[in-house]
């Protein structure tokens, strides 16, 4: 079982692959990658937020609520909504980011070719913006 710490190393290690496969061009890889990196950062704050030893993973009722993929679920679990909902500094670089991430957008993995290098440009942008990013945000805050 992943705990804070572990999912914190994981988002970052992510991160630094999306930007070996930009390099590479390799496009699809780089936003799975990139919805990898999201995930894990999102359930180390929810270990953070919760007091948690680590992400639940097991097949118990409770456990079933944070088996998902889908990152408002996640933000929800996270308590971060006051950053990224709709009136908060987050708001433009989560939507621009999520709208490209539908549903389990773990199902993209057996996609191919359904993303270029201008849009995975934009979404890294929303994801990693020094100011106003998702993760500049997330990493900025106590609850990180």
């Amino acid at each position: 079982m992943a705990d804070h710490k572990d999912l914190q190393t994981i988002s970052k290690i992510r991160l630094k692959t999306v930007e070996l496969l930009m390099k590479g061009r390799d496009w699809d890889a780089a936003a799975y990658m990139m919805g990898y990196s999201l995930e894990c950062t999102l359930k180390a704050v929810i270990c953070k937020t919760l007091h948690l030893t680590g992400y639940p993973n097991s097949k118990d009722k409770i456990s079933q609520f944070f088996r998902t993929h889908e990152f408002d679920v996640l933000l929800t679990l996270s308590g971060m909504e006051d950053l990224f909902g709709y009136n908060g500094v987050g708001f433009s670089n989560w939507s621009g980011f999520t709208q490209e991430y539908k549903g389990q957008w773990t199902a993209m993995r057996y996609d191919l070719g359904s993303w270029d290098e201008a849009k995975i440009k934009r979404v890294y942008t929303n994801l990693t913006e020094k100011k106003n990013g998702i993760l500049s945000l997330i990493e900025g805050n106590k609850r990180w």
